[in-house]
């Protein structure tokens, strides 16, 4: 699921994303977000994270324990992204779309199913 308010940039991942075989759905605000993820399940979530009212930024802290996330970053927002303590969470700087967003989704996925199964063995451990 990709989700951004600049219609151009989500357009632009979207090719990205068909054109490494990847498919997805789109939204530009966190209400439009969280309909489609009631209704769909999605392997993984690419959203900016500084959409109006910090939605990104909610959107991630309330669901980045279920599903994976890429945030992406435009200048400045590092200090925003360290604010995420889940180590599932990838981050992408919005100028590397282009060459890198498949690349990102892909190591999110599996970088949350690795920290999974670490916690579910952690957790037979104990």
């Amino acid at each position: 699921m990709l989700i951004d308010e600049d219609p151009v940039l989500l357009n632009i991942m979207e090719e990205s994303l068909l054109s490494h075989g990847m498919t997805c759905m789109k939204a530009t605000t966190k209400s439009e977000a969280l309909k489609l993820i009631e209704q769909n399940s999605f392997q993984v979530i690419i959203t900016d994270v500084t959409m109006p009212l910090n939605d990104g930024l909610e959107l991630v802290k309330s669901l980045s324990r279920r599903i994976p996330f890429v945030m992406l970053l435009a200048d400045g927002d590092q200090r925003m992204a360290k604010s995420i303590d889940n180590l599932s969470v990838c981050f992408l700087e919005k100028a590397d779309v282009r060459t890198r967003l498949s690349q990102a989704a892909w190591k999110a996925y599996k970088r949350f199913n690795i920290d999974k199964q670490l916690i579910r063995d952690s957790e037979l451990a104990a």
